[in-house]
């Protein structure tokens, strides 16, 4: 199966997306699950904030994000 979208670049698309919002994000976590890359990042240096980013693997669009613990 070739995906469109690797990793890295599923992370880079994650890492801009809340750049909009924090000046502070790390990824920390990228797994994927059958054409879903899930992304996790660390916003922010004292209020820490995890949310998880999930990213479809031919469009590149962000599908949906939550927050995680």
């Amino acid at each position: 199966m070739q995906l469109l979208l690797d990793s890295t670049k599923a992370a880079r698309i994650a890492t801009k997306f809340f750049e909009q919002y924090h000046s502070d994000v790390v990824v920390k976590d990228v797994t994927l699950d059958g054409n879903v890359w899930n992304v996790t990042v660390s916003l922010g240096l004292i209020n820490i904030q995890n949310k998880l980013v999930k990213i479809d693997t031919n469009t590149g669009t962000i599908l949906e994000y939550s927050s995680v613990n």
